[in-house]
């Protein structure tokens, strides 16, 4: 799911919120419960998008040793080959 995805789903998410509204002021119960879990839904991947989308400007770490992580390093190699 990319983030071309997301204009579809906040499509889909306004119209879920008309459906609740409607199904609420006409009493349909059963069909606001069902429009609201399939609202949450949206909402997840929606979430999901911006998370991927967040992740993907995010520095990445790759583990690269210090300076100080370096030296000691060295500084044991030495004292092992002497």
């Amino acid at each position: 799911m990319g983030p071309d995805e997301r204009p579809r789903l906040e499509e889909i998410r306004e119209n879920l919120h008309a459906r609740i509204t409607e199904a609420e002021r006409e009493g349909w119960l059963g069909d606001v419960e069902q429009l609201t879990v399939s609202l949450t839904a949206t909402h997840d991947k929606i979430s999901q998008i911006d998370i991927n989308e967040r992740r993907k400007r995010s520095p990445v770490f790759v583990g690269m040793p210090t300076i100080n992580q370096l030296a000691v390093r060295d500084a044991r190699h030495m004292n092992k080959t002497d």
